[in-house]
This record gives structure tokens, sequence and C-alpha cells, in this order.
């Protein structure tokens, strides 16, 4: 119980937070209120009795104008409304930067205080000065609406109309100075650094605001017995701090559903909801925010299915109406019992439904990534989705096994399921869809037809193309046996039960320390990047490269989803800044960079990679792409990985440095090192950290101290404190022996 209370009210929940601010608002009330002459405590103990409600319009309208001036056609007016605006420019920039940190992680653009002040001015004057006409003129409707309702009705006019008038700032802005296209609610949920330049209008809203706050603020004390409860008569500053803190509390806890989250990708509840509302503007921005590559590749998928094509796979521009006829091949063999367009238990079949054994092998219908595997659909039980290139995507339902995990890239004629009759499905069967923009495409219309024509009707023989050879999933003909043996093995044990850790000494003869399960397959994730560097360091000992050399970003770099650092494409980046990118943020986009830079295309580097890891006699170890994102054939050992470090560490001393980096600077971004370790641990100085879904929290750490140099790896742990942790206790044990 005294955990759960710590947790609940820790300065890390927002209940914590919101018990904080109330705290020290009465705190900061009570205060100042001690400091009140007696005829002043006098006055407000009147105002909390209602004394004053008949005239407090009328004398908070004097003060609006004491502040601003009585005539607002003037330049004086004029003049103090541009020193609030810029003041308010500037309190919102430390805001959003210092304090939120929404311009370093969220914002799309870079923004310094001189030139938000700079913009400030360019945008806000103007569209503030009208603005604060505008709350004159609402303030003076006040006079004549009284009620609750009439006043919250106002507010709310309050806002559109600030909103509207910004909006129309920053959009001629916008359209001078020939910036991109820009959407509201992309500003509006702080995804832009014209974020701070929009709501810093609405403060200028804030006195109609306060106006009604204050007015609803006597009523709840003159109507009710609140004034009597809390002895207002003699402690009349301690009854306001105490409603201002309890007010203070419940808006904060109110908005913690919105902005807390029940992931582990750092993506708030508001910002997945207004992805589902918005997709075309926002899902583009969840997912690069998103700490979880696999997550991120969803809201890629959101974003490319509500038409923002550049966030398409490759051939983002295709559609499924280019499809060929017959381009497909069938899920499965079958009979159709259900066709698409049927009535189906009252509603219309978005796909064809065939009739099979239970158990029977649902292949992929054509190359593409698994972007859903679960059973969270109550119809649909069991359940696969996979996107194709030209953003199309198929739907795999009712299968009783699901043998592909999200974020696997397959191949057309790959065994992803065994069918079933799970979810409302009333015998064994197949539900198989596909979609184009969310919307549904008859699959008819596109799959291989036995007869050579497209289509088929109910009772027909759907036969797969090569039928006499369905390839599995866990391996190719090609591949080797050890290969097949480690892909099954990882199959059968999922990400997160495989918890793997290894400790050898850095140098001299391996000797595995510490061991469990070290040669057990395992899912890498970014640890991958140890081995893209490692060539890179490869080909700069050769005297190819240097540490000086630019590479150019491809569209493909600029095109990778999180982590990464966000370079854009046709821009220079030097070889010294890639590596730190990599070591600190372990950025994908960095890696492909340095890929394409190095063997002229990702797929020649990945052949490079396989061919040092053979070199070094990494056996259980197989590289499918440079940034260690969920891949076809991509596997390792903890073991593997530690002799990898080994070999950093033994053949390119001088490079060791670069992973012990505890923040790089990019721009006007500061991205620190994952590893949490370093100057937290003794000895700690190196080396990498990974995650993704499958693999759990992975980590390498190199420790040197006196009495020896190792390095640890730890995979599969369930949180990144718990792979710390293990981490932690490894290099304790190893020094203790």
């Amino acid at each position: 119980m005294i955990e759960y209370i710590d947790a609940l009210f820790s300065f890390d929940s927002y209940l914590g937070i919101a018990l904080v601010l109330a705290s020290a608002s009465y705190g900061v009330t009570v205060f100042f209120g001690r400091h009140l002459n007696s005829e002043t405590k006098e006055n407000l103990t009147l105002w909390l009795w209602g004394e004053y409600e008949s005239t407090w319009t009328h004398h908070f309208c004097n003060l609006f104008d004491t502040v601003f001036g009585e005539r607002h056609l003037s330049w004086g007016c004029f003049f103090r409304s541009s020193i609030a605006s810029i003041i308010s420019v500037v309190l919102l920039y430390f805001l959003f930067s210092s304090i939120l940190g929404v311009l370093g992680g969220r914002a799309v653009g870079d923004l310094d205080l001189i030139r938000a002040i700079a913009i400030g001015a360019a945008i806000n004057i103007l569209p503030d000065y009208v603005s604060l006409y505008e709350t004159r003129w609402i303030l003076k409707r006040f006079e004549r609406v009284r009620s609750f309702s009439g006043q919250a009705g106002v507010l709310f006019v309050d806002l559109i109309l600030s909103g509207i008038i910004i909006w129309l700032g920053i959009s001629v802005f916008q359209y001078l100075i020939g910036g991109l296209s820009l959407t509201a609610v992309e500003v509006v949920a702080l995804f832009s650094v014209y974020s701070v330049f929009f709501y810093s209008t609405f403060l200028t809203s804030v006195w109609a605001w306060f106006y009604c706050v204050s007015t609803w603020f006597m009523r709840l004390f003159s109507k009710g017995s609140l004034s009597r409860f809390l002895d207002v008569e003699n402690n009349p500053v301690s009854s306001v701090a105490l409603v201002i803190s309890i007010v203070i509390f419940l808006v904060v806890a109110g908005l913690s559903p919105l902005l807390n989250s029940d992931k582990k990708n750092d993506i708030s509840n508001l910002d997945d909801m207004l992805c589902e509302v918005f997709a075309s503007d926002i899902c583009a921005h969840v997912a690069r925010i998103s700490s979880d590559e696999a997550d991120a590749l969803i809201y890629l998928l959101r974003a490319c299915e509500a038409g923002r094509v550049e966030y398409c796979p490759a051939k983002a521009a295709a559609s499924i109406e280019n499809l060929k006829e017959n381009s497909l091949i069938w899920p499965l063999e079958g009979r159709i019992i259900s066709n698409f367009g049927a009535s189906k238990d009252g509603d219309i079949n978005t796909g064809i439904d065939i009739a099979v054994d239970e158990g029977t092998p649902v292949q992929s219908v054509q190359d593409g990534v698994v972007i859903y595997a679960d059973n969270n659909l109550v119809d649909y039980g069991f359940t696969i989705l996979i996107r194709h290139e030209g953003g199309f995507v198929s739907v795999y339902a009712h299968n009783n096994r699901l043998l592909a995990s999200r974020g696997d890239t397959v191949k057309a004629g790959d065994v992803i399921a065994e069918s079933g009759m799970t979810g409302n499905a009333k015998l064994p069967m197949l539900h198989f869809e596909l979609r184009s923009n969310a919307v549904p495409k008859n699959p008819l219309d596109f799959l291989k037809s036995h007869s050579g024509k497209p289509g088929a009707s109910d009772n027909s023989k759907l036969e797969p193309q090569n039928k006499s050879v369905i390839p599995s999933f866990t391996g190719s003909k090609t591949k080797s046996k050890r290969n097949q043996e480690i892909q099954s093995t990882i199959q059968n044990n999922p990400v997160g039960r495989l918890r793997s850790i290894v400790a050898m000494p850095l140098f001299g003869p391996e000797r595995k320390l510490i061991e469990s399960s070290a040669e057990m397959p395992i899912y890498p994730a970014s640890l991958v990047k140890l081995a893209t560097l490692k060539v890179l360091f490869e080909a700069m000992e050769a005297g190819t490269f240097s540490l000086d050399t630019e590479f150019v970003v491809s569209e493909n770099a600029q095109r990778q989803v999180p982590s990464k650092i966000g370079l854009r494409s046709d821009t220079r980046v030097r070889v010294e800044d890639l590596i730190q990118m990599i070591t600190t943020k372990n950025g994908n986009d960095a890696a492909v960079v340095i890929a394409e830079g190095v063997s002229g295309s990702v797929e020649k580097f990945v052949i490079d990679m396989n061919t040092m890891a053979r070199q070094l006699g990494l056996e259980s170890t197989h590289f499918s792409n440079p940034t260690g994102l969920p891949g076809r054939d991509q596997y390792s050992t903890t073991a593997d990985i530690a002799r990898l470090v080994r070999s950093i560490r033994k053949r390119h001393p001088a490079m060791s440095k670069y992973f012990s980096i505890a923040k790089f600077t990019w721009g006007k971004a500061t991205f620190h090192n994952h590893n949490l370790l370093l100057n937290s641990v003794e000895g700690v100085d190196g080396m990498l950290t990974g995650y993704t879904r499958r693999s759990g929290f992975n980590m390498a750490v190199t420790v040197a101290r006196e009495n020896g140099d190792y390095v640890i790896v730890v995979t599969g742990a369930k949180t990144g404190k718990q792979r710390n942790m293990l981490a932690a206790d490894s290099i304790k044990q190893i020094y203790s022996e």
C-alpha cells in the first residue's frame, strides 16, 4: 500500500503534479494574504459575501482600461498591447522549451529566443491588438449576461474568435515568407513552433476568463453555505486559498487521463485520440515522437491510409487501384462461403469468408510488413494485418494461431498463421480483406484465379500459388539447418520470456564469467548498430573514409521511423557526427546514411555486415538491416553481441570515446545517451542500448576498473529499469568475486 501511495503521489505522476501545484498555490496565497492590511481583508470579505456583485463588472472594466487605456484606437493602447504581446511570447517560449520540452521534442523546426521574439513581433502584435479589442467588447457583454450558462457561452465565442484572429495572422505570415503549409490541428496539438505564437494570443482572453472565474467564485461563497463553513469573516484569505487549491487540483487531475499513457512509447492518450480523429495531420507527428519503433510504424500507416502518401512505403504514390489483375496469390485453399458485399449477420461483408479445415496454413498474399498481430478485435479473433507496397493492407481473421508478429517483414507465400474459428466464427474459416485508405476492396478483383481470370464463384476450390511448396515463415528452402533451428527457437521463445545475460573480459581469452541463455537466439534490436559501426570503423581503418568525410542524406534515410535524429534529404553530415548520433540517440536515419555512404546501398551494406560477422566467428548471428528494426532473418545471441563488442574495443580503441558521450547536440536539439549506467555506475564507459516489442529491453555495456575491463550484455528484459538493474547487478557480481 505504501508503494502504491508513493507511486500515486510521486512528482512523475499527474496526480502528484496536481497535488504539488495545489499545495503551492495554497501556500503562496496564504503567504501574500498575511501581508494584507485590515481594510483590504475586510473588502475581501465583503467581496466574498457578494456585496460588490452589482458593480463588479464596472470595476473590472475600469481595471482593464487602466492597464491598456480607455481609447482602444490610440497609439498608447497599441504600444501597451505590443509590449504585452512580446512578453506573452517570451513567457510561452520558456514554458514550451524549458519546462514542457515541446520545442525540443514535439515541435517541427528550431527556434531560439531571439527568433521567437522576432517572429512574435511579426505575427502577434497586430492580431493581439485586434484580439484585445475583441476582449474589450466581450467584457462589455458581461454587463447584460449574468447567468452561468450565458457567460460560459460568451467565453466559448471568445476562444473561437481569438483562434480565428491568430490563425489568420499565422497564415498571412507563412504566405509572405513562402513557408510550408500548416494545419490548425498541428498547431493546437503543439507539433509546431508556431504553437508558441498561437497560444500567446489567447493570453489576451485571460481578462475575460478571470472576470468570469472571479464572478463564479464570488457566487460560490455568497449564494451558498460555503462562507459560513469556511468562516470567511475571520479567515477570508485562507478560505480563498483553500478553494483555489482544490480547483487547481481537480483541473490538473481531470486532465491526467488525457495526458497519461497506457503505452510504453511516450505517446499520451490525447495524442492517440487526435491521431484517430485527424489522421492525415497528426499521425505522422505522433510516429515521429514515439519511442517504440513498432508503434511508430502503425502511426505512419494511419497517416498513409489517411492520404499522406509521403508516409506510405517506397512507392508511396501507388495505390491499390494500380494493382494489376491477378497480382496477389491466394492466402489458402478452401471454399468461399460468403462473398464481398454479401449480407453477413445483419452487416455487409467487407471481405470474403473461406471455409477450411482447422489448422490450415495461412500465407501472405504479397510482400509486406506485419502491422498488427493480436486478438484484441473481438469479432475477428486472432487477426493479422499486413501493409503492402502502394499503401494497401491485407487482413487475415479467425485464426487459431499466429506465426508472425508485428513488425515482421514477410514475403508472398510466407505462412503467417493457422486457420481456426476464433472471434464470432461458427466454423473453421478465414476472413480475408483488402483495404486501401481504410476503404474495403473486393479481394476477388486482385487475387489470382486458378482459371486464369479474376474472381471465383461460391463453392469454387481455391488453390494457392505453388501449392506443392508453401514457404514457411520460419525459414526458406535455401537456409542452412543452423538458421532454421535458430528461427524455430526464436518462434518458440516469445520476446520478454527469454531473458539472456552474459559477461566476458574485454581483452584476453574469451571466458563467460556470467552466463544465462547466452547462446540462445534473440532479436538484437538497436544493438545491430554495433555491427553498423564496426563495418564503418573497418572502412575508416582502411583509409577509405575519415571522421571528416561527409555522407549525403538520402530520401530513404529521411523516411526512417523513430528512433531518429530528423535528418533532411540532400544534406551532408560528417561521419563523426553520424557516429555520435548512433551512440547517443540510436538514430535509425543516421545508420542508413552510414550504410549508403559506405557501401552505396543498404542491401550491399547488409552483405558487408554479414561478411564481417562470419569473419569474427559470429555463427549464430545474421543481419537484415543496419538499424535493428524488425526484419526477416535478423537475429543474434548475447554471446555474439559480447564478441562483437570485444572486437570493437580491441581493434578500434580510438573509437571507444564516442560510446561514453553523455549527450550530443545537433542544431538546436540535444540528445541524451540512452545508457543510464553512464556516470551512475562506477567504471561504466559504453556501449549501446536497444528496444523493440519483440526483443524486449537490451543493453551492451562496458566497464573498466583497476582490477579488470569487462563487457556485459543483457537482452529480453521486460522494462528499461529491469535491464539496467540486471546489468548493474552483473557488474557488482563480477568485481566482488
